[in-house]
């Protein structure tokens, strides 16, 4: 019958999560994902053990990210070579995972209860908790389920407290150290198990458990310091404050709390999930949002410690009360973070086990009761019920981008990022003159920042005014921080096109001078040669470039071009296998290089190659049509 019970459990994990499965790449995942040009090698799951998580986005300039987490980017390989650019897969795995960790959270539970019935209420509210969709549906929030499922998988050997089990706890620690860096509060949760709930623990005296729970978790400790050293020499620092993020000392301190808040609120009540939550930073502790917080925080503390201290498992409740605190306090450094995301339903997955197996504790002590069981049985069902139903309405705010944007900006709209995005999902579906109103709502938000005003400058050359679009991109790259060369590589296209060189040349030094900038401006100034009818010239730009920046597809493809312009195929067809090796994903660079293998008499070849184009980007239509004109045989 148990056996029955944990398999409708593990069902019901997967259910829940079906609607994902329509889900479309949305945000972070179209550039760790679907633009990643180097997904698609071998070589990118090792370069990503000693480069930072996002290295792909320019290998020359490095670190590109705060971030160290290689089983993520292993992740993303393993997952295109298993299913290119075909979401469903993605979504599949992320509904795995899921289920491993409802058996996870449901075992971990059974040995810290030691009864069924709690551990099987624990997983079902795991399960079905709205605010877990972000984690899942998804599929550039791995880290923080792959972490908590390597976690929670550590955990249970910890709690067997078996001396040969001590070593694969060890070994999932480190994993989830390389999964996201949150875990390094883990050694901590050992440390608070040992303490309160290890077999024998009441029997000594305070000072003698605190020994031994030092002792005892002295070890994953070390690993954490070895983590913290491999991630200092290759982030060269442990933690980066956001460039976007411009609060102070003070109030960051002071909107600690109202974060603090905000996540056990959705905790307690988690139909609240959505991928955006607005919070006001908070400058004064005479603000209403403040002291209310604080009074919210310390009603919610003592009512709990009320109601559980005379509980036969109070020590396994202090255990996940501390559980959720010490997961949550690495998202708390609100320094790092972006503004607009200072509270993220994903950042409650792992605490949120803590807070099911308290839950599921609560609900098993209670019914060894027989005037309670009925009633608890109840309350559990219709709030499993309900959380489920919320769960696969809250998934689609995840469908695709416009849907997520749309549904950000609802909730949040005074950021001008959401704005933003939404302007330019919309653009991508054709939707202009609404992508031209989200925009200019967003520049509106933030003057400061030009890139609403650039991506408004990207329409307009779209409608057919490059003379308006190349003067909003000059008014809108200075005031982008951290502008990338690219975007003026961009600009001097424009300004190459409508015939004024000299403002092309000026905006192409601007570029020179930036990090990174060689490429971009090798580039740039091919394609002035190549307008002024000088491909030769070109062709030694671009020779040049490709030595010094041996990764840059985007100058091997357009040598290959050019090259093939002269009518030098052999050199042309090098130049393209090149380009195809650093960007495999790129479908144009494809086109070009089966154009060469046709050229060549490789008919086979060139054909896979067109097929392969459209494999990796299914959605352009512009490929489709190209081919369809070129070798309509490839589209059989």
């Amino acid at each position: 019958m148990h056996r029955i019970r944990i398999a409708a459990l593990l069902a019901l994990s997967a259910l829940v999560y079906a609607r994902s499965l329509t889900n479309q790449f949305v945000y972070d995942d179209n550039e760790e994902i679907r633009l990643n040009h180097f997904i698609g090698q071998w070589s990118f799951i090792w370069r990503s053990f000693v480069n930072d998580s996002w290295w792909f986005r320019n290998p020359s300039q490095l670190p590109q990210s705060a971030y160290y987490r290689p089983l993520q980017d292993a992740w993303f390989a393993l997952n295109y070579h298993a299913f290119a650019m075909n979401p469903v897969g993605w979504h599949l795995t992320m509904i795995a995972l899921e289920v491993v960790v409802v058996w996870l959270v449901f075992r971990v539970a059974e040995e810290l209860t030691g009864d069924f019935t709690s551990a099987l209420v624990a997983g079902a509210l795991f399960a079905v908790m709205p605010v877990h969709a972000q984690a899942i549906a998804w599929p550039s929030a791995i880290p923080l389920p792959m972490s908590a499922a390597l976690e929670l998988g550590a955990m249970l050997f910890v709690v067997r407290r078996v001396e040969s089990s001590r070593a694969w706890a060890l070994i999932l620690f480190a994993l989830a150290l390389l999964s996201h860096e949150s875990a390094i509060m883990f050694p901590a949760l050992v440390a608070a198990y040992a303490f309160l709930c290890a077999p024998g623990a009441t029997d000594e005296s305070p000072r003698q458990r605190a020994r031994a729970a030092l002792l005892f978790s002295a070890p994953f400790f070390l690993v954490a310091l070895i983590y913290l050293g491999v991630r200092i020499a290759i982030l060269g620092f442990i933690t980066q404050h956001n460039l976007g993020n411009h609060l102070g000392t003070y109030t960051v301190l002071l909107t600690t709390f109202e974060v603090i808040g905000q996540y056990l609120v959705l905790l307690v009540i988690p139909w609240r999930a959505d991928p955006s939550h607005a919070i006001a930073p908070i400058a004064s502790p005479l603000t209403p949002a403040f002291y209310l917080t604080l009074l919210g925080i310390a009603a919610i503390s003592i009512a709990a410690w009320a109601i559980l201290v005379q509980r036969r498992r109070v020590a396994l409740y202090q255990l996940c009360a501390l559980w959720i605190f010490l997961f949550l306090a690495p998202v708390l450094n609100l320094g790092a973070l972006n503004p607009v995301e200072l509270v993220a339903d994903r950042y409650l997955f792992m605490p949120s086990a803590a807070w099911c197996i308290a839950l599921g504790s609560l609900s098993g002590e209670l019914m060894i009761y027989k005037e309670a069981r009925n009633a608890v049985t109840a309350i559990v069902a219709a709030f499993v019920f309900i959380s489920a139903a919320i769960l696969w309405h809250v998934q689609g705010f995840w469908q695709n981008e416009i849907a997520l944007f749309t549904r950000a900006t609802q909730v949040s709209p005074g950021s001008s990022l959401w704005h933003e995005r939404l302007g330019m999902a919309l653009k991508g579906d054709g939707k202009l003159d609404d992508a031209l109103r989200e925009l200019a709502a967003a520049d509106a938000l933030d003057r400061e920042s030009g890139t609403a005003l650039y991506n408004i400058a990207l329409i307009h050359l779209q409608q057919g005014h490059p003379k308006l679009a190349l003067e909003e991109m000059v008014r809108a790259l200075p005031r982008i921080k951290d502008a990338p060369p690219g975007a003026y590589g961009e600009a001097a296209r424009v300004a190459m096109n409508i015939g004024d060189f000299a403002k092309a040349e000026n905006l192409l030094d601007q570029a020179s001078k930036l990090r990174g900038g060689g490429g971009p401006t090798a580039i740039g100034r091919a394609e002035i040669k190549i307008m002024q009818h000088d491909d030769a010239a070109a062709i030694t730009i671009l020779k040049e470039a490709t030595k010094d920046y041996p990764e840059d597809s985007e100058a091997w493809t357009l040598l290959a071009h050019t090259e093939l312009e002269q009518g030098d195929y052999a050199d042309a067809l090098i130049a393209s296998e090149r380009a195809v090796a650093y960007a495999p994903n790129a479908g144009w660079a494809r086109i070009l290089h089966a154009e060469l293998l046709d050229k060549a008499g490789r008919h086979d070849e060139a054909i896979a190659e067109y097929r392969r184009a459209l494999e990796v980007q299914p959605d352009d239509p512009q490929i489709r049509t190209t081919i369809e004109q070129v070798k309509p045989q490839a589209l059989q």
